[in-house]
């Protein structure tokens, strides 16, 4: 009785105990998770999200470029002609009207006397400054060596540059300076500068430098084979008394005999000088001898209209010389 008992009772537990089972384990494909094996296995694809609609915007309205500012030109500083004297002299320099807007202002630098012009272009743009050197004489032409280096001075020193009037037959070295605020301390350096060049370059611009210079040629008399009897040679052209004023009004009288004395007279005021001695003419070199130590050396150019003007060889640049008339 007491085994059928405890087989009952081992009977009713295990189909407890199977009952329980059955009611709380889940199916075999979720045992570890609640998504089936077929599911697992064979996934559906992923749903892809719809992404948002951007937010409207309101069209935006084009912004015009910003203009710069109106700039204001500024006044002009340009130098007027009649300015010129008064600019001058804030360098320490009187000047002299030559009339037409330019003007001379002379300044010397150890034995020079420096002749220059000031000008302001027609167009107000550039005022020039000018430093004149040389007049040539008729009949003497610039050789084609000093032409050549002076377009090279042109070239080492420009704006800095020579030049040359064939109406006055004078040689020039010019600067143009822009008008613009010109500056006195600046203006004068310029000066200063065209002077150290040009004492430094005389070779280029002094025709009395030039060995190659093409000296004006005294007419030569045609003379005739003589004949039996010989004929008298006719007298040389520059026999004779001449006379000259100088700028001064101081006259000189020049007697030239065939034989090679002279005689010269100077008359200054109620003054007069008187020398003589002999003298020399080749070519177009005229030579007064008073001494053997005392003499005078000058350029004899003979012109057409029967007149001759006497330079000195030791002349400063742009000097004239005389111009002697027969007596």
């Amino acid at each position: 009785m007491r085994q059928i008992l405890i087989q009952l009772t081992t009977t009713l537990c295990v189909a407890t105990a199977l009952l329980c089972t059955a009611t709380t384990t889940p199916a075999a494909d979720d045992l570890f998770s609640s998504d089936s094996l077929k599911q697992v296995f064979n996934p559906a694809p992923p749903q892809t999200a719809t992404p948002p609609s951007p937010p409207q915007q309101s069209p935006v309205q084009p912004v015009p470029p910003q203009q710069p500012p109106t700039q204001t030109q500024p006044p002009s500083r340009a130098l007027d002609p009649a300015e010129i004297p008064n600019f001058l002299m804030l360098m320490g320099y009187q000047s002299e009207d030559l009339g037409d807007g330019v003007f001379k202002t002379t300044l010397k630098k150890g034995e020079w006397n420096l002749p220059y012009a000031f000008v302001i272009s027609p167009n107000k743009a550039q005022f020039w400054v000018t430093l004149s050197l040389n007049t040539l004489q008729e009949g003497v032409s610039i050789p084609a060596e000093k032409m050549q280096k002076m377009l090279n001075f042109n070239h080492q020193y420009g704006p800095i540059h020579f030049a040359y009037s064939e109406k006055t037959r004078r040689i020039y070295v010019c600067r143009a300076l822009e008008n613009d605020g010109l500056n006195p301390a600046e203006v004068k350096k310029v000066i200063e500068v065209l002077a150290e060049l040009a004492i430094n370059n005389e070779d280029l611009w002094n025709h009395t430098k030039w060995q190659t210079a093409q000296q004006p040629q005294q007419p030569q008399v045609q003379q005739q084979t003589p004949q039996a009897p010989v004929q008298q040679q006719p007298t040389p052209a520059h026999v004779g008394t001449w006379r000259s004023t100088a700028p001064d009004n101081s006259t000189f009288q020049l007697t030239l005999n065939a034989d090679g004395s002279f005689v010269l007279y100077h008359v200054h005021g109620s003054k007069t000088d008187k020398s003589v001695g002999r003298y020399t003419l080749t070519g177009n070199n005229l030579t007064l001898s008073m001494t053997e130590t005392d003499k005078l050396e000058a350029y004899f150019t003979w012109y057409n209209n029967g007149t001759w003007r006497f330079l000195m060889k030791d002349a400063q640049p742009g000097a004239q010389g005389l111009l002697f008339a027969k007596a």
